[in-house]
């Protein structure tokens, strides 16, 4: 019925299609085997007029079909628009990927249509002559409208030679199918059904690049040197990545036992664990972390942003697990902490597991907080629930309430809120609730510290408007003299940071307050406090939200507890973005005497992309905080490196045409947190500051393939570079001190580059680049903040 005339169509052998007449409902598709041997079936123009003629409906289901193709889950849809004229579309695909991963919604919009027009002949009835379709894939992001690339492919099939021919009958129609009967008559062989599953789309002799990917990250490295960050940091580790998900371990070992290759090891602990499969958990631990245990780490940070669901890689992850186990060293903390945040992804990425794991039917799952909760000691049940933080699901909860208001140390029951307060708020009951209200009013059987309460008020405050009877037990605890200042000044500051974030709050409460008997009094103007907590946006761009909430808790003007946490919201979806918490104890041992005697302490917990990272110990005991004072003298000091995939994904998709696209689209983010401090004893003054140095970048390459060669290329590449920091200065020359809190962004340089390249004859390449500066800001916070900083800023003068 075809014949190449162009001599440039490759090699077609014959191709024989079973479907149901009437419909057209494509069955089955076949191959003949004999006429090229020893090659795979490939894409061709075959395979695509068969796709232009023939639906992948189902017959008999209706005129608008949501059914598997060749692109994936799409709603098909058939019409009549006019006499002799037939329309069927292809739409609202839920496209097939080889590998389709997205850190949060919205960040490529990807979409595919197909339009196909079937024309009857005018003269004799029911018979179609001329086809036109058309079909466009396009990928776009919200951040920029020049971004991307839209493909668009037209197809003309006409009938132009209508002479019939008469044949024998092959086969039995009343007992074979066509399919049958072109595997026992013809010797065909099927390529899949309607989804032609064996047939090639991609590149033939496609090399891996993984040695030069890393060479050219080394070489980048050198020139710029380790403290900087540029778009290219972010770019050429997504790119090792793709690289790395087609290496051997051969190549793997060559890279990594490479000498010159040494400072950029960490980086590619961080790719192993982002592939996250049993092969790259090998090669780390047989290979990497024989170079150094450092690298441990890496490989974690990796894992913990994984694009991977691999179930048989997590069950080597807590085979791991069980390896180190022993006596629960640190080594075991840092591996259990990032199955956690494994192990959570796993529950959250369909509505059937969040349902498995909240009902404790996802054995893995159980199987591992049940290991990691078994303690006998307060230090143990400690390092359980900060691991349990990373997987806040019913179960981690249901063991959390179990450890409050009981005879626990005050750090297990405030680790054990924290668990809590990760949770999502529909794992909130009654019973629950009622624990917390005997917190927050110190009715429990062990005295109920400041810190304690304000995490009760944090984790209440977000049960309502839903149980409406919580703001009534918390405000009938009211009184005209309040027992704790710095408690209910932070209920107050929470209160309205929670109207800032939500409406319904709003009004909620105002409803609240008009009640006689909760009406505000005197007790809300009279607290001396200096305990707040504040939300605040940031910033609104192509639907996406981003803003900041922090709380601090002081006792009597010393400092006690901080947290600071920089979200992006985009419809109902959050994500948590970077995060710090700060926990002292006794800092005001040397000034001023205790009444039950104790060490300070000091710790620090970072989260990234919603992995809180092991606690660190900042100082503990007094030795230990004069040693950090006098070491402080403004040097800068790197905290965290790590790099994470944003968006991950390879498609390759059949055209009508014949040809194919494969598309590779990467985004990752590179992360480096600096800080600096210098202390001043004799001026009893100190400055810190700390800066979070972001790099991100996102890239779509489009290849176009005519038989697995390449014909044309097209990237696409947007990138920025922002610094988010902060500093706090201190004068301790009296009590309270004299604090001030600076939050600012930095200038944001943003890049842009598109690459058109044509690899056939004429031969051609097109670049075009452009940049943006976006002016930094600082940002602006609560009243009472700044009523700090103009107090200490009049006392240094």
């Amino acid at each position: 019925l075809t014949a190449c005339t162009t001599g440039n169509c490759g090699d077609v052998p014959d191709v024989y299609v079973a479907f149901l007449q009437g419909g057209n409902n494509i069955k089955e598709v076949l191959y003949d085997p004999t006429q090229f041997p020893g090659q795979e079936p490939r894409w061709n123009f075959l395979y695509g007029i068969i796709n232009t003629l023939y639906t992948p409906a189902e017959n008999g289901e209706g005129d608008e079909q949501i059914v598997d193709t060749v692109y994936g889950r799409c709603k098909v849809h058939f019409t009549r628009p006019e006499d002799k004229r037939f329309r069927r579309t292809i739409n609202n695909c839920e496209i097939k990927a080889d590998l389709n991963f997205t850190r949060m919604g919205g960040l490529q919009p990807v979409h595919y249509d197909q339009d196909a027009t079937y024309i009857q002949n005018m003269k004799i009835d029911a018979d179609i002559v001329i086809i036109e379709a058309i079909e466009m894939l396009t990928f776009r992001s919200p951040f920029d409208k020049k971004w991307g690339f839209s493909l668009e492919s037209r197809t003309h099939v006409e009938i132009r030679n209508r002479t019939m021919h008469y044949v024998k009958k092959h086969c039995d129609a009343n007992n074979q199918t066509a399919a049958v009967c072109a595997v026992e008559k013809f010797g065909a062989v099927p390529v899949g059904k309607k989804l032609y599953d064996k047939v090639l789309l991609g590149q033939k002799n496609k090399e891996n690049e993984l040695a030069k990917a890393v060479n050219e990250y080394r070489t980048h490295l050198y020139e710029m040197g380790d403290s900087h960050t540029c778009e290219k940091h972010s770019l050429m580790f997504a790119r090792i990545v793709q690289e790395a998900r087609h290496a051997t371990e051969a190549e793997w070992r060559a890279v990594i036992m490479q000498p010159d290759n040494e400072p950029v090891l960490h980086v590619l602990g961080n790719v192993l664990g982002t592939l996250g499969n049993s092969e790259s958990l090998k090669i780390a631990r047989d290979v990497l972390l024989e170079q150094g245990p450092d690298f441990l780490e890496d490989y974690l940070f990796g894992a913990a942003h994984t694009t991977s669901y691999d179930e048989k890689w997590h069950k080597q992850m807590m085979y791991w697990l069980a390896d180190v186990k022993g006596d629960k060293t640190e080594r075991f903390w840092k591996i259990a902490n990032t199955i956690a945040t494994i192990l959570r992804r796993r529950c959250e990425r369909t509505p059937s597991s969040q349902n498995a794991c909240k009902l404790g039917k996802e054995r893995i799952v159980v199987k591992f907080i049940t290991d990691i909760i078994d303690c006998k000691g307060d230090q143990c049940y400690l390092k359980a629930l900060q691991v349990l933080q990373n997987i806040p699901i019913a179960m981690s909860c249901e063991i959390a309430r179990g450890l409050l208001c009981s005879n626990h140390s005050q750090a297990v029951q405030m680790a054990a809120l924290q668990v809590i307060k990760a949770a999502h708020p529909s794992l909130y009951d009654t019973k629950l609730t009622n624990v917390l209200i005997k917190l927050f009013r110190n009715t429990c059987p062990t005295p109920t510290s400041t810190g304690e309460s304000q995490l009760a008020i944090d984790i209440l405050l977000n049960c309502v408007p839903e149980q409406q009877n919580v703001a009534t037990l918390l405000l009938r605890t009211e009184t005209i003299n309040p027992d704790d200042h710095e408690k209910w000044n932070y209920f107050y500051k929470a209160v309205e940071s929670s109207g800032l974030q939500d409406e319904l709050k709003e009004e909620f409460w105002k409803r609240m307050r008009k009640f006689k008997v909760f009406r505000p009094n005197y007790a809300q103007r009279a607290v001396i406090a200096d305990s707040n907590r504040d939300w605040r946006e940031i910033a609104e761009f192509a639907g996406y939200k981003l803003h900041a909430t922090s709380s601090v808790e002081f006792d009597s003007g010393m400092f006690r507890r901080s947290d600071f946490d920089i979200r992006v919201k985009r419809g109902k979806e959050g994500l948590s973005l970077f995060g710090v918490t700060i926990n002292t104890q006794a800092l005001d041992s040397f000034i001023r005497e205790q009444t039950t005697p104790a060490d300070p302490e000091a710790d620090v917990r970072i989260s990234f992309l919603n992995h809180a990272l092991p606690v660190k110990t900042i100082f503990e005991g007094s030795t230990e905080m004069m040693g950090t004072a006098w070491n402080a003298d403004g040097q800068t000091v790197k905290v965290l490196e790590g790099n994470a995939m944003l968006r991950d994904t390879s498609v390759s998709l059949p055209l009508l045409s014949g040809l194919t696209v494969e598309v590779e689209s990467a985004g990752a983010v590179s992360l480096k947190l600096l800080t600096a401090s210098t202390v001043s004893l004799w001026n009893q003054h100190s400055t810190s500051d700390f800066s979070a140095n972001m790099s991100l970048s996102l890239e779509t390459r489009a290849t176009l393939l005519h038989h697995g060669e390449v014909v044309h290329r097209l990237s696409s590449k947007m990138a920025a570079v922002a610094t988010v920091g902060g500093d706090v200065e201190v004068a301790f020359n009296n009590m309270p001190f004299d604090v001030c809190i600076r939050m600012y962004r930095g200038d944001v340089h943003a890049s842009f580059e598109m690459v058109d390249e044509a690899t056939k004859k004429p031969r051609k390449k097109r670049t075009v680049t452009r940049s943006r500066r976006y002016p930094g800001v600082t940002f602006k916070l609560n009243d009472r903040i700044t009523e700090q900083c103009n107090t200490l800023a009049s006392s240094t003068k």
